[in-house]
């Protein structure tokens, strides 16, 4: 019974610091999409287009409410897989925008999808330890 506990207290701490190291990530994601959305678009390989100038701002908008979420709540685990559904969302439009790239600019997509991925799995590790069942 002892032992249960501990487990489940030490997986709960793990979990919650991961969590805030993840809202802490989601916080620097966001603040530079809304403050510097063009910065960010040229060093992702986004194009400059309509809709990634709406684009950007709004996901960073969604990163700062992750970051509110993991830093603010005691429920970690709910708010870190609205980061792996985001992450699963930023990963599809950054494979389109992949697709309609050539030379550098593909470049630097794949550079973003490849840190959006090593996020996710993050994201994703999290959010399943956070389920885990204890063992009996």
């Amino acid at each position: 019974m002892v032992v249960v506990t501990q487990e489940k207290t030490s997986n709960r701490a793990v979990v919650r610091a991961r969590g805030r190291a993840l809202g802490w990530v989601s916080l620097g994601l966001g603040a530079a999409q809304v403050l510097a959305p063009g910065a960010v678009r040229r060093l992702s390989g986004v194009d400059d287009s309509d809709t990634s100038r709406v684009v950007v701002p709004l996901v960073g908008a969604r990163e700062l409410v992750h970051a509110a979420g993991l830093l603010g709540s005691k429920r970690t685990g709910a708010w870190v897989w609205t980061r792996v559904v985001g992450d699963a969302i930023d990963l599809t439009g950054l494979a389109v925008a992949m697709g309609n790239r050539g030379g550098g600019r593909r470049r630097r997509v794949a550079v973003a999808l490849g840190a959006v991925a090593v996020i996710a799995a993050a994201d994703l590790a999290t959010a399943l330890r956070a389920r885990k069942p204890l063992p009996r």
